[in-house]
């Protein structure tokens, strides 16, 4: 498996083409009760559960114009993240999100949520289907030792107008003893390590869905 930086980089990647090109935006008919600021909404028992601590930072809000075959569309685009990546000494636990308003047409907005969806169902195994959301583990080496395994979650979602991406990490729960003659051994508690994560990083999701 890939490392936890290069999924966390990747993660934030898609995120990032997310807010720049119209393949990857979300929209439908949404509600307008989300006023911008994803720390103030994020579940604090969730935080706790995944044991992220630390300040929640916003990233600046990013507005622009883009094209699409039915028209103009106008993103907005907000970001948080919560946790610290610690010392070199140890592994730190902490999550990101990234939150994509669009409107326009009910062409455009439709052609956008279309493009999206496919990004959605590709990312992962679905843990709910209204809205929409994916939710997908790993397990590799820690980017901080000496902890061997960390455990990396990523959720993406469709929310009417809103396209959600979160990663999360930190060090993997312990599940039980590798064993370097049995590969299967690994594979069966690597799953195991995603899985104990997956509920928390799950009701992180739902806590921001619930205000969009």
């Amino acid at each position: 498996m890939g490392t936890a930086r290069t999924f966390l980089l990747s993660a934030l990647a898609i995120a990032a083409a997310l807010a720049a090109t119209p393949a990857q935006v979300s929209g439908s008919a949404g509600g307008n009760r989300f006023g911008g600021n994803l720390c103030a909404i994020a579940s604090a028992s969730a935080l706790r559960d995944l044991k992220i601590s630390g300040p929640c930072v916003r990233r600046t809000t990013v507005s622009k114009a883009q094209s699409t075959p039915y028209g103009t569309v106008r993103s907005v685009t907000y970001q948080a993240y919560w946790g610290t990546f610690g010392s070199i000494s140890a592994p730190t636990y902490h999550a990101a999100f990234t939150v994509i308003h669009v409107q326009g047409s009910a062409a455009a907005v439709a052609y956008l949520k279309a493009r999206f969806r496919s990004e959605v169902l590709g990312n992962g195994a679905p843990v709910r289907l209204k809205p929409l959301m994916t939710e997908a583990g790993d397990t590799a080496a820690c980017h901080n030792p000496p902890i061997d395994d960390c455990t990396q979650a990523e959720v993406m979602a469709i929310v009417g107008q809103y396209g959600v991406v979160g990663t999360y990490y930190g060090p993997a729960k312990f599940v039980g003893e590798d064993d370097p003659q049995k590969p299967s051994v690994d594979e069966t508690n690597d799953a195991a390590q995603e899985e104990a994560v997956k509920s928390d990083v799950v009701a992180l999701a739902n806590s921001i869905i619930a205000a969009l």
